[in-house]
């Protein structure tokens, strides 16, 4: 055909239309219902997320601490008039560790929430 797969597709009508929706419909995975595919999820935890409910209380708890050591560098008054880059680093450290506290706890509660569903609770 001269030109590209448009052209021929124009000239042939239909047909090859048809044919790709058709192809198309069939390797497609379209659940009954709109719970179904959220049942097939819930079946059962992964390897993955197993480990991350069973580390995450630790790793919670590490993150907590950096806080609180975090929090206690920066309690020092004098600590912005005698040093203001460390002041800036600590405080730069301290929100990137509230960050990661706050996406690890809402991880962990993720994952309860999800067992308990699994299990049910």
């Amino acid at each position: 055909y001269a030109g590209g797969y448009t052209d021929m597709s124009f000239q042939r009508g239909k047909v090859v239309n048809e044919d790709l929706l058709e192809r198309k419909k069939s390797k497609t995975f379209k659940p009954k219902d709109k719970n179904q595919k959220i049942k097939r999820r819930i079946a059962k935890l992964s390897y993955k997320d197993q480990h991350a409910l069973e580390a995450l209380p630790a790793e919670i708890e590490k993150l907590q601490l950096e806080v609180k050591m975090y929090h206690s560098i920066l309690a020092d008054n004098d600590l912005f008039a005698s040093d203001p880059v460390k002041f800036q680093a600590t405080a730069n450290a301290l929100n990137a560790a509230e960050a990661k506290l706050a996406e690890a706890e809402d991880r962990w509660l993720n994952l309860e929430i999800w067992r308990d569903e699994i299990n049910g609770r």
